[in-house]
Order: C-alpha cells, then sequence, then structure tokens
C-alpha cells in the first residue's frame, strides 16, 4: 500500500470522538517526507497529535513554529531532510491541542504501524513521552527505537542544552543506521 492509498482511508477514519470534529480544521494528518518528495524517510520521529495550527492551511505535520524548529534543528545538527519523515501517534487534532487519551492512541497505532510497514524506517523516534510510550508499546523488528524530549517541553523549562545532546545522540545513531 502507497501513502497516498493509506491517508485515503485515515480520512474515513470514525473510531473515536475526533473523528466526527472533522470539521476543515480537524482532517487527519498524514506524516511528512516521502509523499512530498523528500526522500526515503528512512528515520522517523513520531510525535503525539497533529496540532490545530499545523492544519489550519496545510496538511503537513511539521509547518507550524515548534515543529518546523524542531526540524530544522535536527537538519542543521546534520541529518539531511531526504532521510527524514515526520507523523504522529493520533492522526487527528485534538480539540484545544490537548494530550491524547489512550483510545485515541490506541485506535491510530495501526495507521501508524502501516505507515512504518510503508516507509520501512531503520529507526523510529518517539518526540515526546506520549508518543515514546506509543511507540515502544510494539516490537518493530529490525528497527531501533529511541525518545527525546518534546520541543515544547524543552521551551517551557528552558534545557535547550540537553536538547541538543539529545538530539546529537540521535543523529549519531541514526548515520550509524544510514551507513549500513
Amino acid at each position: 500500500m502507497e501513502l497516498k492509498a493509506l491517508f485515503g482511508l485515515i480520512h474515513y477514519c470514525t473510531k473515536c470522538e475526533i473523528c466526527s470534529l472533522k470539521e476543515n480544521i480537524y482532517d487527519p494528518q498524514l506524516g511528512r517526507g516521502k509523499l512530498e518528495g523528500w526522500g526515503e524517510g528512512k528515520i522517523m520521529f513520531v510525535a503525539q497529535n497533529p496540532s490545530i495550527f499545523r492544519i489550519k492551511g496545510c496538511r503537513t505535520p511539521v509547518d507550524d513554529g515548534i515543529s518546523k524548529e524542531f526540524v530544522d534543528t535536527v537538519i542543521s545538527l546534520g541529518l539531511p531532510a531526504e532521510h527524514i519523515y515526520f507523523t504522529n501517534v493520533v492522526k487527528c487534532s485534538t480539540p484545544d491541542n490537548r494530550a491524547p487519551d489512550f483510545d485515541e492512541i490506541n485506535n491510530c497505532m495501526k495507521w501508524v504501524k502501516r505507515e512504518i510497514r510503508v516507509i520501512k524506517p531503520l529507526m523510529l523516534v518517539g518526540v515526546g513521552r506520549i508518543a515514546g510510550d506509543a511507540l515502544l508499546a510494539s516490537t518493530y523488528e529490525g528497527t531501533t527505537i529511541m525518545n527525546v524530549s518534546h520541543p515544547s517541553f524543552i521551551k517551557r523549562n528552558g534545557a535547550y542544552a540537553s536538547y541538543a545532546n539529545q538530539l546529537k545522540e540521535v543523529i549519531s545513531v541514526a548515520w550509524e543506521k544510514l551507513s549500513v
């Protein structure tokens, strides 16, 4: 299955309450990377859910301030865009950008697993606790799983130096995977 076909299936999902809110700004979001011709997306970053800011006027999950800053930082630290694929555990935006609940995560993980099967990443990186926990709840044979803090947590707490070190470690492991 291709990503475009998978997006079509996600668009018609009605598994949870936020699916019924798909009124323009709540359209489900598939990841960004391979679909836009960035390349193969061998390093898949998985965040918790698309924010309402990302959905207004665009369909990709990395165009709001924090997400764009995150991707720009990863690229500036040496991981080329063609190796990046960025997606979310929950495919629809949650009301008021709240953290997704267990049922919403559980309902959407089947879509994430299908994305993983299509992309075939060498490495999965959970961005934040919610995404990291969701990824670690399953096994992905032959795929390294790492986790980094969510960028909004870093902004609130000012822990930029430790965050840069987290991202440098991820990128170091990513290059090892890409070199094999």
